[in-house]
């Protein structure tokens, strides 16, 4: 006998956990194959490599011609300064051969949907779009580190956010949208999809090639004369050379030097010019001889102190080698040597000993000291204290506690604004 009860106020009546026919629905927005969407991604990834490309060449140029590679270097953005820094490699390996990987396997995944059928094509979208959101997230962490930790930008680091941003968004589209598309083998369907495909790859290697025939061809532009001021320029119109408004005035400016670091010019000036530089930065080499000008121009009524700001993690120990230099009366020197044979990714201990050796040091002797690392916390504090005073960039002149604005960073203007401050007029 079969009893039948109802059910009490205490029970749960199970009920269906999903709908089939709405997890299929679902289920079909990764499976067709949608032309214009999965053309469109496959497309985006193929700029995302020639942006990678690029900035790979650039990179290896030291970016003498700017980020972009067709200009003077921009003082809005500093590539190098973003490349070479902690944050530019994961795992020890450059970001920017992880950026041409990950547009490589989104490129070969666009690829793929065309030649295999239902099953395997929706397993690849879905991989495709963890891989897009993944990419998104660590374009995200880039741009923060850029924004808020370096004060620098690299056009080309952000062409690629931007791509990684679209791509993302694309494929955002087809999941919500679910536009038709085409079922099962593609190449059916539509014979010449795969070719072209091939097309837009050829294109793509085509112009790879290209960019990187011309710029191997291209000679390296010295950043010291990109830079550089003419030595007679003309007086610039009043109110042309300026400070920075974005930064406040220091008045403690002297705790940024001890009464026992080098200096030049005049020890009671009524001026004190303080120019920040790391050791590895182009835009400082090219600003190096300006300040000599500067320098050799105001010796009789200011004070200068070129004092190290380290930018990039590598520079940590060629500073300390500065330090180590300025023990024995080499400081200036070693600024000379260090920016004559700047390289890309800072000089190894070998090349310091040698540059020690050749002013006069004992290389043993200055490499124990530059290893027992006694500047470094000095180093550190100095950092923290100009990152908090809000200054992120190098090069940067101080005069009497103010910063002179980017633009006015010429012999000129630097001349005019000493001057100013020393009650001289211009």
């Amino acid at each position: 006998m079969v009893i039948l009860r109802r059910a009490s106020a205490r029970e749960c009546l199970s009920e269906p956990l999903s709908n089939p026919a709405s997890m299929k629905i679902e289920k079909d927005r990764f499976t067709p194959y949608r032309p214009g969407l999965d053309r469109l991604i496959f497309g985006l990834a193929l700029f995302g490599i020639l942006v990678v490309v690029h900035l790979w060449l650039m990179s290896g140029r030291g970016f003498d011609r700017g980020c972009l590679g067709f200009s003077e270097p921009d003082p809005t953005f500093d590539c190098e300064a973003v490349v070479q820094s902690e944050a530019g490699q994961l795992f020890g390996i450059s970001n920017v051969v992880w950026g041409f990987l990950f547009y490589l396997l989104v490129a070969w995944m666009s690829a793929a949907v065309v030649l295999v059928n239902d099953p395997l094509r929706e397993r690849i979208k879905q991989a495709r779009a963890v891989l897009l959101a993944f990419g998104v997230i660590y374009s995200s962490y880039l741009v923060y580190v850029q924004y808020v930790q370096l004060g620098e930008y690299c056009l080309l680091c952000l062409m690629s956010a931007a791509t990684v941003l679209v791509l993302l968004l694309v494929q955002g589209y087809e999941l919500i949208r679910a536009p038709a598309g085409i079922h099962g083998l593609v190449r059916r369907a539509r014979p010449g999809e795969g070719r072209l495909y091939a097309g837009m790859a050829a294109v793509l290697l085509v112009v790879a090639i290209a960019d990187v025939a011309y710029f191997k061809t291209l000679p390296v532009a010295a950043p010291a004369a990109a830079l550089q001021a003419e030595p007679s320029p003309a007086a610039p119109e009043p109110g042309a050379c300026t400070y920075a408004d974005d930064l406040p005035p220091v008045s403690d400016y002297d705790r940024f030097f001890s009464q026992d670091d080098p200096y030049l010019g005049r020890s009671d000036a009524p001026v004190t010019v303080i120019e920040f530089f790391d050791l590895n930065c182009p835009h400082c080499r090219a600003m190096h001889p300006i300040m000599n000008e500067v320098i050799a121009a105001n010796g009789d009524r200011a004070r200068f102190y070129l004092i190290p700001y380290v930018v990039f993690p590598y520079s940590v120990m060629q500073t300390e080698a500065l330090y180590v230099a300025a023990e024995e009366g080499h400081y200036f020197e070693m600024i000379d040597a260090q920016f004559a044979h700047q390289r890309q990714g800072g000089l190894p201990m070998a090349d310091l000993r040698r540059l020690a050796s050749e002013l006069g040091m004992d290389p043993d002797r200055f490499q124990e000291r530059v290893e027992q690392g006694r500047h470094t916390e000095r180093i550190r504090r100095l950092r923290e204290d100009l990152r908090t005073l809000g200054l992120r960039g190098v090069p940067a002149v101080m005069i009497n506690g103010r910063v002179v604005d980017g633009a006015s960073r010429s012999v000129a203007c630097l001349n005019r604004l000493i001057a100013e401050a020393a009650g001289g007029g211009s």
